[in-house]
């Protein structure tokens, strides 16, 4: 079949030409891959499916672009944040003037937090994926090949007779290993990496997840641990890891991980480090999330040697008494440490705070 996935413009009115430009901001959604969507394809790619991907942030005219692609596909995805879901309804009720019939599927963090809800506060859609995708969207696709019954399939939600109907209780992937790699090619289309018009890190950049999950239970975090049952660490193998990066060494200049806490297993951390330093690895590491208290010099020192070049923070506040209402379970000093080590290793270093 062929299966169009759309990421939506995430900021600002999706009419409004200019933003094409202001879109171009570090940690903007134009910044970095959609990388849920390139499992997801990689998913329906292995299964036989032709897969197209928009990523609306990157293309200056996004309405026009989806028009085209709706008229060659069977079925339409979007990834859906809270920030973008009117943006979403917009996209589908002009999909649905061109093809009524067209069967729609969401999801993304805005389906897994508000899971039944998703269907209300997007109601053109006909299904929701409210857990990982990876597996249940093949599922879907045989549905509505005549091959299996929307009642039978665990994680989503779906619309019957004008109801909103659950499906089979979700199930969380165990083996992370398991797993294809993202279909990077389905978006070579884009150039990602940029903010404010100049590249920020050697291009060209991609994005990789190597771990699920956070072994701690910040007070403010709005973790998937607290929506979905069963959801826990899950961390991929350092050997997949490295076999991974290994795959798109010298196809891109830069990649970025997302992981919640990248370095919360040392042993797994300082065994991918080892690996990259051994096969001579030239690609960048931006790793997005990791803690204060897991800031070890020798760690470090084989990161700087891996070529990791940046390091993200959560360090929310520099308050004692308001890290630990939030239960950071970290001190203050440890989050200087932290930073003057990183700062020492040549390390870029970004942190998240909470204000107000």
């Amino acid at each position: 079949m062929e299966i169009l996935l759309i990421r939506p413009k995430t900021w600002n009115d999706f009419k409004n030409k200019n933003n094409f430009h202001d879109l171009n901001n570090f940690l903007s959604p134009s910044t970095f891959p959609p990388l849920g969507l390139l499992y997801v394809g990689a998913a329906l790619e292995n299964d036989g499916h032709n897969v197209t991907i928009l990523d609306c942030n990157k293309e200056e005219n996004d309405i026009k672009t989806i028009k085209e692609y709706v008229r060659t596909s069977d079925i339409i995805g979007f990834t859906v944040t809270n920030a973008d879901f009117k943006t979403t309804n917009s996209l589908i009720k002009i999909i649905k003037k061109i093809n009524p019939d067209i069967p729609i599927i969401i999801g993304g963090p805005h389906c897994i937090f508000f899971q039944k809800k998703s269907l209300e506060t997007v109601p053109d859609a006909d299904i929701s994926v409210t857990s990982e995708a990876d597996k249940s969207i093949t599922q879907i696709i045989r549905y509505f090949q005549g091959d299996k019954k929307l009642s039978n399939i665990p994680g989503i939600f779906y619309k019957k007779n004008n109801k909103i109907i659950k499906g089979k209780d979700l199930e969380i992937i165990k083996d992370l290993n398991d797993l294809p790699f993202p279909a990077r090619h389905l978006i070579d289309k884009y150039d990602y990496g940029k903010g404010y018009g100049n590249y920020l890190f050697k291009p060209k950049l991609t994005s990789m997840i190597s771990s699920k999950g956070c072994p701690y239970k910040c007070r403010f975090c709005s973790r998937y641990g607290n929506f979905i049952d069963g959801w826990k660490v899950r961390e991929r193998t350092a050997e997949n890891v490295v076999d991974e990066i290994l795959k798109i060494d010298k196809i891109y200049g830069s990649v970025f991980i997302v992981d919640d806490n990248f370095l919360a297993n040392k042993k797994r951390a300082l065994k991918i480090m080892d690996s990259l330093i051994k096969n001579k690895t030239s690609i960048e590491l931006l790793i997005e999330g990791a803690r204060v208290d897991s800031a070890d010099e020798k760690l470090y020192r084989k990161m700087k040697k891996a070529n990791v070049k940046l390091i993200g923070f959560g360090i929310e506040s520099g308050n004692q008494d308001v890290l630990d209402f939030y239960n950071k379970k970290f001190t203050i000093e440890q989050a200087r440490k932290a930073v003057k080590l990183a700062n020492r290793m040549g390390f870029i270093t970004m942190s998240t705070f909470i204000l107000g």
